[in-house]
């Protein structure tokens, strides 16, 4: 009927499309969510590293979460996810072919055959116990992982850069609470207990504000963000907060210290000085994000893909710019 068939129809298109439409960079070539990654995606190398640590970690470690969360820092985002995915594989609950159900039971016999069943029972209660601790963590790393790796591979990161890929400096950053710190914490907890553990929350406390018994060194934590709108908006409430109570007494106290130190005599004046407040700006509260959340430091280090010259003040800037309470 047609004087062409349908294989000349998609020759002549392909043509068309790669003159019209050439193909994109490997660079931003897949929407983050279309990419799965797979175990394949790592080196040789990196697959013999992955499964000799959840190896050590049973074997050694008995599933211990101190051991799993320390080493972690050690292995790329790509082997991160590997290692979280396998170990939910391997330790989880459902039915006696699981890996972990098959060793506890060859560890039973080994331990019967030397007349030590007491012994067994102290190991399988400890097995037993740090199981549940790291399955209720694991989704938490590996979400994190997960988006890591899936950059890793969208910006064709080259496999031997992906340890250093992810490397940051922690900002020696802590916001001061002076006065009001009790109704301070209270309500931080209530902006921020929505979408993350009580935990979490204490953990992002303590390492964003400097008070009396603190660890003075802030560290880089790991938060997930779900919704990104939220976060910004509850960094809003959260610098809305501080300017209510902590900045606001804090202020109030420096000015009547320096109001009465303006009212002593000269004599008096030699032996003081005058407080100086300096208010806490938002690039403060930015700082204390970029600790917290790795996504933050991420879409830095994927901005400097791009623009290699481009300054952590102007980045910090562009946050700031998201710090709103209508935002969603």
């Amino acid at each position: 009927m047609f004087p062409f068939s349908a294989t000349d129809v998609f020759i002549t298109f392909e043509l068309v499309k790669n003159i019209w439409w050439p193909r994109s960079s490997p660079v931003m070539s897949k929407k983050p969510s279309r990419i799965k990654p797979e175990v394949e995606n790592l080196s040789p190398a990196s697959e013999i590293k992955v499964f000799s640590f959840i190896n050590t970690l049973l074997e050694q470690h008995r599933l211990d979460t101190k051991f799993f969360k320390e080493e972690l820092n050690n292995f790329n985002a790509g082997e991160q996810y590997i290692i979280c995915k396998y170990c939910n594989l391997y330790f989880r609950n459902k039915g006696n072919q699981i890996y972990l159900c098959r060793w506890l039971e060859d560890q039973f016999e080994a331990y019967d055959d030397i007349g030590e069943p007491e012994a067994y029972d102290i190991l399988d209660e400890e097995v037993t116990r740090n199981q549940l601790k790291l399955l209720n963590i694991l989704p938490f790393y590996q979400n994190i992982a997960l988006k890591r790796f899936r950059d890793l591979i969208r910006f064709n990161i080259p496999i031997n850069k992906y340890l250093d890929f992810h490397k940051d400096d922690v900002i020696d950053c802590r916001i001061p609470l002076v006065y009001g710190k009790t109704e301070f914490k209270k309500q931080f907890f209530n902006i921020w207990r929505e979408l993350y553990t009580e935990q979490q929350v204490e953990d992002f406390y303590r390492n964003s504000f400097r008070f009396t018994n603190n660890d003075p060194n802030p560290s880089l934590l790991y938060l997930d963000i779900d919704k990104r709108g939220w976060v910004d908006q509850q960094m809003f409430l959260t610098i809305d907060l501080y300017r209510n109570t902590i900045n606001r007494q804090t202020q109030k106290k420096a000015n009547d210290y320096n109001n009465a130190l303006k009212a002593m005599s000269k004599l008096k004046k030699v032996y003081y000085k005058e407080y100086d407040y300096e208010s806490i700006i938002r690039d403060s509260f930015v700082k204390i994000m970029f600790n917290a959340f790795p996504e933050v430091r991420d879409k830095y280090k994927i901005k400097l893909l791009k623009v290699p010259n481009y300054s952590k003040t102007l980045y910090f800037e562009n946050i700031i710019k998201n710090f709103s309470i209508n935002r969603k």
